[in-house]
């Protein structure tokens, strides 16, 4: 999500500083949870050198709320684990591995990519789930679970917020605690040049070959940027390339021969062609899912020159407050592994962020 990103980066949050926290398979203060459970699997072929065993591992859970709560269960030599979290409640989880000092999400995917993804690495659940074994593949730093199992035990319960009702909408981003001086940071950060922390959403949609509506989020830095780089989303070629690739029929989108190339009007992050990847306003562009009363938004990368292999992920969860405040959680994973010995050089290692913005719509 470039800027964004980048800047979450230099102001990178630990949520473990302001939670509310417990263990095992409880959560402090609540009553009348959900209880998720599963094994723990790693697949490691494709790694070089130590690989931790399964006893190392953690599995930390946390709510996306004003109020986050965090929970949490040491695995077993096998991987089991058991945690206990409040019913109807949007939370995300992740495998902490304490000896590498790393961290693997918890997503639930059919394994496809693009628009067609269905990736999210947050569940609302109204009961218990068992997930079973769940394949951990330190190649792509996630724990991944099929929809089908997670489908019976979604919370019902749906956002106030439909995903339309972000197209072509303003939100001002600030810190959930005013005393928390690494967020101040963050928000320092994104107020650079007198302007405020905000985001443009824009809503893509699009249809499937058995007629399955898609949708997606174009993120900007603001109206203004969008505006100033020619009011389109993607350029004609890359929309009908999507589309192709994909095999979908876009309903709503704006396109245009290209993007307004004038660095006065529409600066570029880097290159010097004028694509999405490469405006330094243009954040991010990618699919977007609804779970019970969460949305997700995924944006990912895979790097390997044969000597090492760089997995960038970036989801970002939403959960609605109000009509007019959401709450969001970013996660950014960050996996390098050597594919060669030293291949990807002692100086790069594997990182995960974690931080929640509080949005106010404009």
């Amino acid at each position: 999500m470039k800027k964004l990103i980048i800047l979450l980066v230099l102001g990178a949050l630990s949520l473990t500083s302001c939670l509310k926290s417990g263990s095992g398979s409880s959560v402090q203060g609540i009553e009348n949870g959900v209880t998720i459970s599963g094994n723990l699997g790693v697949s490691s072929s494709k790694i070089l050198g130590f690989v931790s065993t399964l006893d190392s591992y953690n599995i930390n859970c946390t709510t996306i709320e004003e109020t986050p709560r965090l929970v949490k269960d040491s695995l077993n030599s096998s991987g089991s684990f058991s945690v206990t979290l409040p019913r109807g409640v949007p939370f995300s989880c992740a495998f902490e591995d304490t000896v590498e000092n790393r961290s693997f999400p918890l997503v639930v995917t059919t394994g496809d990519s693009g628009f067609s993804s269905g990736t999210t690495d947050t569940l609302d659940l109204n009961s218990g789930l068992e997930m079973g074994d769940i394949p951990l593949d330190l190649t792509t730093g996630r724990a991944e679970v099929d929809p089908a199992i997670v489908a019976s035990a979604t919370n019902p319960i749906e956002s106030s917020l439909s995903i339309d009702s972000f197209h072509n909408t303003s939100w001002k981003m600030s810190c959930l605690n005013d005393a928390d001086t690494e967020c101040a940071s963050f928000i320092a950060d994104n107020e650079q040049g007198g302007e405020q922390a905000t985001v443009f959403f824009r809503v893509l949609a699009a249809q499937d070959s058995i007629s399955n509506t898609l949708n997606g989020f174009a993120v900007w830095k603001n109206q203004s940027s969008f505006n100033s780089c020619g009011a389109i989303d993607f350029t004609t070629a890359t929309a009908a390339d999507i589309a192709v690739d994909e095999a979908l029929s876009w309903t709503q989108i704006s396109t245009g021969a290209s993007f307004i190339e004038d660095l006065s009007l529409c600066p570029l992050s880097n290159g010097v062609e004028w694509e999405k990847d490469t405006i330094e306003n243009y954040l991010a562009a990618g699919p977007v899912n609804k779970n019970g009363s969460a949305f997700s938004f995924i944006d990912e990368s895979i790097d390997n020159d044969g000597s090492c292999l760089n997995s960038f992920t970036t989801n970002v969860s939403f959960t609605a407050a109000s009509s007019s405040v959401l709450i969001g959680r970013f996660s950014q994973t960050e996996i390098v592994l050597d594919q060669t010995p030293n291949g990807c050089g002692s100086d790069n290692k594997s990182e995960v962020r974690n931080f929640l913005v509080k949005f106010s719509k404009i």
